[in-house]
């Protein structure tokens, strides 16, 4: 190959310098026409043989072939008994479902400009539906709008996350609809992060970016989403809830901890003062004491869950479970109680559902609720700031139970 580029360089050089000489140059403008295009040239076809060799290796990856199954490689259709390795794009495929044609007009260039991986567009719910449910088609990253006809993007939302291949995949609303009985519905059903027409172009191209990297982050991190620590490495706190609620053919009432912190930051700004936020803290480990089953473990966190979703209302609440064990709420402020009478609904709740055991080894400690915090800081800061007060007060209160135990036994 080296020879084959200095044979260029030598061609291309004497094709020079016979054109210069023709033209009356001196023989020194001839040797010097004759070293710079060859060289030149000999460089340049060196250069793009080693940027193509790049492209190609960055470009794709190899998928042991008894792992694969029907994919999609440049809009074909790949069947999966082929013999040996099959080549798959290693590129993000995002979906954006919108009834606008400028929108998805303008997603389209805005994905081709940054170079943000294959965007394919559709125009309704169903149409979108459809391809999600083709066990060929898989799309790594998704974008919907709430207005659609027959379909609206929150049923569409609380659609896709019943497929099994789509319980994971990033969903993000794009919609013009900016109120918060809209985002909440939004997050219950499913929606990791949302956002508002007339959008910022380059906001948005920061949030492909961004799931771009994740999905590229995706061969080596592996884990559930809201991967936690410490209690929870133990409990797998929002997949141990989900396990108690699928057991029992319920839908749990609650997001992902991420989504949750998105929710927070996304609201509007009208309707930041209407929220407030508190937390419920645990005990997992008197629960874990009295009863080291997971399985009864899940169905008390879908308990307490449904607990609290009872006590205030669905419509305008969101809720999360912490990495460490704590249930985020977030409700507008008419529709929150005093921390005390929810404390006392949810103990209610787990002594009806059978759960006094746990309730009698954690000493009547097995959840305390704090007080409720307004959202405060700026855009950015609110939902750090916000839930981690929240957590310090429910915190608190279970220390003052914890103290309340204490002199009541030395009472006695």
């Amino acid at each position: 190959m080296v020879l084959g580029y200095i044979f260029i360089g030598i061609v291309t050089g004497l094709i020079g310098a016979i054109t210069a000489a023709v033209m009356g140059a001196s023989f020194w403008m001839v040797g010097a026409v004759y070293t710079l295009v060859g060289s030149f040239c000999a460089a340049t076809f060196a250069g793009l043989e080693l940027l193509h060799q790049a492209r190609g290796k960055t470009g794709t990856f190899i998928v042991p072939a008894e792992e694969t199954q029907p994919i999609l490689y440049a809009g074909l259709p790949v069947p999966a008994n082929l013999p040996g390795p099959v080549i798959r794009s290693r590129g993000m495929r995002t979906l954006v479902v919108d009834d606008d044609p400028f929108i998805l007009d303008l997603l389209t260039m805005i994905g081709e400009s940054n170079e943000i991986g294959e965007v394919v567009t559709v125009a309704s719910g169903e149409a979108a539906l459809a391809l999600l449910s083709d066990p060929h088609t898989i799309f790594d990253n998704l974008l919907f709008d709430i207005s659609m006809p027959v379909m609206n993007g929150i049923d569409l939302c609380r659609a896709v996350r019943d497929l099994p291949a789509y319980r994971e995949t990033p969903i993000t609303m794009l919609t013009a609809m900016r109120d918060v009985e809209h985002m909440s519905d939004a997050f219950r059903a499913g929606a990791d992060d949302y956002a508002t027409k007339p959008f910022d172009v380059d906001q948005l191209v920061e949030r492909l970016e961004a799931a771009q990297l994740a999905f590229a982050a995706q061969g080596r991190i592996t884990g559930y989403r809201g991967r936690a620590g410490t209690v929870a490495q133990k409990f797998a706190i929002s997949s141990l809830a989900q396990v108690g609620a699928k057991a029992r053919g319920t839908a749990l009432p609650t997001i992902d901890a991420v989504a949750m912190s998105n929710y927070l930051t996304q609201l509007p700004r009208k309707d930041v003062a209407s929220v407030q936020v508190l937390a419920v803290n645990i005990n997992l480990i008197a629960a874990y004491h009295a009863d080291p089953a997971p399985q009864r473990c899940a169905i008390m966190l879908e308990e307490i869950a449904i607990a609290v979703a009872a006590h205030l209302g669905t419509d305008q609440t969101v809720m999360a479970f912490t990495e460490d064990g704590d249930l985020l709420v977030a409700s507008v402020s008419d529709a929150l109680p005093e921390a005390r009478d929810l404390e006392a609904a949810i103990n209610a709740q787990l002594a009806a559902a059978g759960f006094a055991d746990m309730a009698d080894a954690a000493q009547g400690q097995l959840i305390a609720v704090g007080a409720p915090v307004a959202l405060q800081g700026t855009k950015d800061q609110r939902a750090a700031l916000a839930s981690s007060r929240a957590i310090h007060f429910a915190e608190n209160r279970a220390m003052q139970k914890q103290g309340g135990s204490v002199v009541a036994f030395l009472r006695a």
